[in-house]
């Protein structure tokens, strides 16, 4: 691995919120070479790479390569190569080549929300639509996945640990797993209750879908998600600055 620093994979591997972070990120977009040693993360969102680089210590250089898939025209690209850390991730439950072999993650369940808050912010989706009756907005919340198993594996571990159902649903080749209404608000609240580290953009998305709903004059129970929201990122205006915070690791 060519770094000038010490790298916390070069260290003895221990679970954090960042690290389980960069584990959602590295299930949802990352790669594990054939070699068993590199890994990497492509992305257009520049934010995200930063946010793998921060979780691991890393200082290797980030590429940028054309793309016709996205407005900007171009992604970012990171690999780094540790065999140690390789080897872990094999043993938790991510493989080469995972798109539709990838099942259970073996992940402490006091971390489990930072990791899907990574994987959200890699193959996640925040959405609205309106209810074909109130015609009010109502919030949806999507995790993308070509693993049924995985996917059935997400659903049963929020279900777990937070009474939170889903839907999963089949679209051409690839499976979604789907919460609706006041399920997606109250998982958004679990994803992002005391979060060091996210993709702003997707933040940004809830808080401005939430913020819709509040301004379209909902009352009762969707001003009461609108404002549980709001106390759970700490105010009206919760945005942070790209650069993460860092969290302290949990006894779990």
């Amino acid at each position: 691995m060519n770094s000038k620093k010490s790298s916390l994979i070069n260290k003895k591997i221990k679970w954090s919120d960042n690290l389980a972070y960069a584990v959602g990120i590295l299930t949802a977009d990352g790669s594990l070479s054939k070699d068993g040693r590199h890994i990497a993360l492509v992305s257009k969102d520049i934010e995200q790479i930063i946010n793998l680089k921060a979780c691991l210590s890393l200082d290797n250089a980030v590429s940028i390569k054309p793309s016709g898939f996205n407005r900007n025209g171009k992604y970012y690209y990171i690999q780094f190569g540790n065999r140690n850390f390789y080897e872990w991730l094999e043993k938790i439950g991510l493989k080469y080549c995972k798109a539709r072999r990838i099942g259970q993650i073996r992940i402490p369940k006091c971390y489990f929300f930072s990791f899907l808050r990574g994987f959200l912010d890699g193959d996640g989706c925040i959405t609205s639509f309106r209810h074909p009756e109130s015609r009010y907005p109502q919030l949806r919340v999507k995790f993308a996945s070509s693993s049924i198993k995985f996917l059935q594996w997400l659903r049963e571990s929020i279900s777990l640990l937070a009474g939170i159902n889903g839907d999963i649903k089949e679209t051409g080749n690839i499976f979604e797993l789907v919460y609706y209404k006041d399920s997606s608000v109250r998982l958004l609240r679990k994803i992002y209750k005391d979060a060091g580290i996210f993709l702003t953009r997707k933040l940004a998305v809830a808080d401005s879908l939430l913020s819709r709903i509040g301004a379209d004059g909902a009352t009762g129970r969707h001003a009461r998600l609108r404002t549980s929201w709001q106390k759970c990122l700490g105010g009206s205006n919760p945005l942070p600055p790209i650069l993460p915070r860092f969290s302290t690791r949990k006894r779990c």
